[in-house]
């Protein structure tokens, strides 16, 4: 019979292994499946560049896709990476882009694994190396949701430091840095301070100044490192990229949220949220692991100056910008291995016990993973977010002319319209595009004085505005002659009548607000008529929206047409699985059909779904029909909970009024709580006014009838 210590022995070997390479496993399946979310257009001005490169076979150094004048000078420090993006795009379209992102992840991380394990022996210090590998995997999950340049600094950052601490291959740093210039060149400070801290150490050691770390034993290792330093000149923009990095982002940091520089106060936080921890404690875990290590070495007076100096230049990275936490958990890599460390499980535990402690443990990084990467997105592109209809009009109108854009939908716009069209801007600040140009880009969406100046001197045919800026259409008719004549799910498309006028004569919109989504002239029949015309029309040029169909198919039900307010619904659902929209709409038909369990079902999946519905000060209206389909079906707890949920539970908040009240108060008499009931009657009848002699009646008769009861 084993013994319990040979037993917990092997089960301290065996567990962090078998965690390491399931964790791993779920990486690669994670970065594989997870589909290219447009949290930003920044991919698309990429693609749009790697185009350019591969049509003109040279690196363009002002913005082509743009009438800004003049032509503002670009410093296209990522030509590499546009030119290998747009290269995958076009052997696989965006499935390549994954298929991309999953191979620079996954070498990326074979990599710290390598960094963790060098030095080690085979059969020690794998609880410790999970630990580590675990608190350095996590944090880049959410810089690889889209695919950028700075990709690739994260797979050459631990490419040079095992190369380095091994010493092995060094002949290979040249090359390697002559790729990361041209790849990504804006990062060339974080590969002069690698190389620069090392090869500092390497001489310190060889003048016998730091005795613990052995020098190399030959000069070409110091000629492979110096060598490599010098790569960040072999750039088509020479000694211009030098300047690059130390361009002042102050401004761009007020717009741009990852350029931002964190507060002290919130750096190194631990903190739990939604169940697991959050990135910024897994950096501040690392940051102690460094701390420790840095201790631990200084009291053994062998304190490693390359270590030191690379969680240095990590901490100024981490104080500069919230970007670069990545940076900094790559670089402290070293440090954090030579930690003499080694993790021992309990073994006075039972071995069952052991095993349930460890697979407690080690499901965290799982759940924060899965919570991380889950979506209902499509694969491999999630298009929400981009306006992808109104880009589908100006190609089915065969539209010529320049289109004045938000710079948040520039990359994708100067990719879907370029050559045919020009943009005015995208986020390229401020290595491209001034503080100025942005500042101008953005305010002319919101400020009338701002947009006339740039219509004057641009004369643009076509404005494109985000949905959400509203305040655009009560300003844009008063200070231009711009009409609007499309709308998507994220965008509203003007066009100009001067330059224009055959179009906006065809396609304008004038019996709906398209940013509301609403009826212009609520009392015409005839008014209703050319609104279900307009929409009827855009839904032909862009059948695959979610907002716009869900209004044709509102408009339809207002008529009585349930059968065409389902036929819609059903195919948004289809379309749009994870939008609310269309499961309200088939509510309200199924309710008007009084087919009081399906139309149920449509609500609870509208309000699972949240989103724009609720956002938009839905809940009260899904949760009250809610209600009305659960009084009908006699569930009458299910009732009260929906309207109580309905109000927020809260009667006095200052949007509920005396019809909420009694509603409320009917749910909660119908549910058995009568003192409650009671209570919210008289509430609704203290702010019914007179004129609702008759709901007021009802209400007095139903408290009398309570009265004479008790």
């Amino acid at each position: 019979m084993a013994r319990s210590g040979d037993v917990g022995g092997r089960v301290a070997e065996t567990f962090p292994r078998l965690y390491l390479a399931l964790f791993g496993l779920a990486l690669i399946v994670a970065y594989a499946r997870w589909p290219i979310l447009a949290v930003d257009t920044d991919l698309w001005y990429h693609l749009n560049a790697g185009r350019y490169i591969a049509a003109e076979h040279a690196v363009p150094h002002t913005a082509f896709y743009s009438f800004l004048r003049p032509e503002p000078h670009w410093l296209d420090y990522y030509w590499l990476s546009q030119l290998l993006l747009y290269g995958g795009f076009q052997v696989a379209g965006y499935a390549g882009m994954v298929a991309l992102r999953a191979a620079v992840a996954f070498g990326t991380y074979g990599l710290v694994l390598a960094i963790l394990r060098h030095g080690k022996p085979r059969d020690e210090g794998w609880g410790y190396t999970a630990l580590v590998f675990s608190l350095v995997a996590l944090p880049p999950v959410g810089r690889f949701l889209v695919v950028r340049p700075c990709l690739f600094s994260y797979l050459l950052i631990p490419a040079f430091l095992y190369l380095l601490e091994a010493r092995r291959r060094l002949w290979l740093l040249p090359g390697l840095g002559l790729l990361w210039s041209n790849l990504h060149g804006i990062e060339f400070p974080v590969m002069e301070l690698v190389l620069g801290a090392y090869l500092g150490e390497w001489l310190l050691a060889r003048a016998g100044v730091v005795r613990w770390v052995e020098p190399p034993r030959r000069w070409s290792d110091f000629a492979w490192v110096a060598g490599a330093l010098l790569t960040v000149g072999l750039t088509p923009h020479g000694l211009e990229l030098l300047r690059g990095p130390f361009q002042s982002v102050a401004f761009a940091a007020q717009y741009i949220d990852e350029l931002k520089p964190p507060a002290l106060s919130a750096l190194f936080p631990i903190q739990l949220e939604a169940g697991y921890l959050t990135r910024p404690s897994l950096i501040t875990a690392l940051a102690l692991l460094a701390l420790l290590s840095l201790g631990v070495s200084a009291l053994r007076r062998t304190i490693r100056p390359a270590h030191a100096l690379l969680f240095a230049g990590g901490l100024v990275l981490l104080l500069r910008a919230g970007r670069f936490y990545v940076e900094f958990a790559l670089l402290v890599l070293p440090l954090v291995a030579a930690l003499p460390v080694r993790l021992r499980f309990v073994p006075t535990l039972p071995t069952p016990l052991q095993l349930l402690l460890l697979a407690g443990v080690a499901i965290f990084p799982f759940y924060h993973l899965y919570t991380v990467t889950q979506t209902s997105c499509p694969f491999p592109l999630c298009t929400r977010s981009l306006p992808e209809g109104s880009v589908e009009f100006l190609r089915y109108v065969g539209a010529r002319g320049t289109v004045l854009n938000h710079p948040n939908d520039g990359g994708y716009l100067e990719w879907e319209l370029y050559p045919r069209q020009q943009i005015f801007v995208d986020l390229q600040t401020p290595f491209l595009f001034s503080d100025r140009d942005i500042f101008v880009a953005h305010e002319a969406f919101q400020d009338p004085v701002v947009l006339a100046s740039v219509v004057n001197e641009y004369h643009p045919e076509f404005v494109l505005v985000p949905k959400k800026i509203r305040l655009f259409g009560a300003f844009a008719a008063k200070v231009s002659s711009y009409v609007p004549v499309f709308v998507d799910d994220e965008s509203v498309l003007y066009a100009s009548s001067e330059t224009q006028p055959e179009l906006v004569a065809r396609y304008g919109l004038t019996a709906i607000d398209p940013f509301a989504l609403e009826l212009v002239d609520k009392s015409s029949p005839e008014a209703a008529a050319r609104a279900a015309a307009e929409l009827a029309r855009a839904n032909a040029i862009y059948p695959g929206g979610a907002r716009l169909r869900v209004f044709e198919g509102a408009l339809a039900l207002d008529r009585g047409d349930t059968e065409t307010a389902l036929r819609i619904a059903g195919e948004v659902t289809r379309l749009h699985p994870d939008r609310p929209e269309a499961f309200r709409l088939r509510g309200d038909a199924l309710l008007r059909r009084e087919q009081f369990g399906e139309a149920a079902e449509a609500y609870e999946g509208a309000l699972a779904r949240g989103g724009d519905a609720v956002a938009a000060g839905q809940l009260f209206y899904l949760e009250s029909r809610l209600w009305a389909c659960y009084a009908r079906l006699g569930k009458k707890d299910e009732a009260y909970r929906a309207m109580k949920r309905a109000l927020a539970g809260d009667v006095y908040a200052f949007d509920v009024g005396y019809r909420e009240l009694a509603s409320f108060a009917s749910a909660a008499l119908d549910a058995g709580r009568t003192e409650e009931g009671r209570t919210l009657l008289e509430f609704a009848l203290a702010k019914t006014p007179a004129s609702e002699a008759e709901l007021r009646r009802t209400m007095e008769t139903r408290l009398r009838s309570l009265s004479s009861g008790r």
